[in-house]
């Protein structure tokens, strides 16, 4: 509940994070696609955490070359979007 709180609050404020806290602050509640990352960094953060979308993707593979394959895609793909 408060990191859904939290998210909304911020995404409905117009100050950054660096106006709340001076710490480090990482996003990472459902986020698997790259325009999801990058509008996390537009809010201010400063990390994106895609774990459960990296393991749900190599779960879904049908090899380990083929889920290998998927993750540098998803993760260019991610890196892209946020540079």
């Amino acid at each position: 509940h408060w990191h859904w709180h939290w998210h909304w609050h911020w995404h409905c404020s117009s100050s950054s994070t660096s106006d709340a806290t001076s710490k480090s602050i990482a996003v990472g509640f459902g986020v698997s696609k790259p325009e999801q990352a990058k509008q996390i960094k537009d809010w201010g953060a400063e990390g994106v955490i895609v774990g459960s979308a990296l393991v749900k993707l190599l779960g879904e593979s049908g090899s380990t070359a083929e889920g290998l394959k998927n993750l540098r895609e998803k993760t260019r793909a991610l890196k892209k979007a946020i540079q």
